[in-house]
């Protein structure tokens, strides 16, 4: 399973070490995003986000999101448990 993962991430040009994964995110919030807010008016950011949310909800189900945010938080207090011990 986990070499599969690898393998779609490489398949998929995305990061797959820790590093890679942080400079990913850097670049999205520094530059992509920057640009992006630059780029289109407020009521086409709008339709996007509304957008993003109508598929989310298709593909994912109502409120998948915010458990899988929650989800990230508990282990996120787990793994910071654990490393303390």
């Amino acid at each position: 399973m986990h070499v599969q993962s690898r393998r779609y991430c490489s398949n998929a040009s995305v990061p797959t070490s820790e590093s890679g994964l942080h400079d990913h995110i850097a670049k999205e919030n520094n530059v992509l995003f920057v640009m992006a807010e630059r780029l289109l008016t407020l009521a086409e950011q709008q339709q996007l986000a509304s957008g993003f949310d109508e598929i989310e909800i298709q593909r994912m189900g109502a409120g998948t999101h915010e458990r899988l945010h929650c989800m990230m938080d508990s282990l996120l207090v787990e793994v910071t448990a654990f490393s303390k011990n």
